[in-house]
């Protein structure tokens, strides 16, 4: 299932992140496709997928689970 997305325009890239599995299951992750940020992104040769990814589950890091994304600035706007 890919849904759920969002989209960061930062420096020379764009970058969208979208739910790449059933937020139903321990195996919920996120995906990723860049673009640069002058390319069209109406055309599916501009993006690149992620191999893997790119926020997932990590038992071993005590992160069960990934929730639903989004993107935003810190209140004195340094911090991503």
């Amino acid at each position: 299932m890919n849904e759920g997305l969002a989209i960061l325009k930062y420096t020379d890239k764009t970058f969208l992140v979208y739910s790449a599995s059933f937020c139903g299951t321990d195996q919920y992750a996120l995906g990723m496709l860049t673009a640069a940020a002058t390319a069209d992104p109406m055309q599916p040769a501009s993006w690149q997928k992620s191999a893997t990814p790119v926020f997932a589950p990590n038992p071993a890091g005590r992160a069960y689970s990934t929730g639903h994304n989004s993107f935003f600035k810190s209140a004195n706007g340094q911090e991503g």
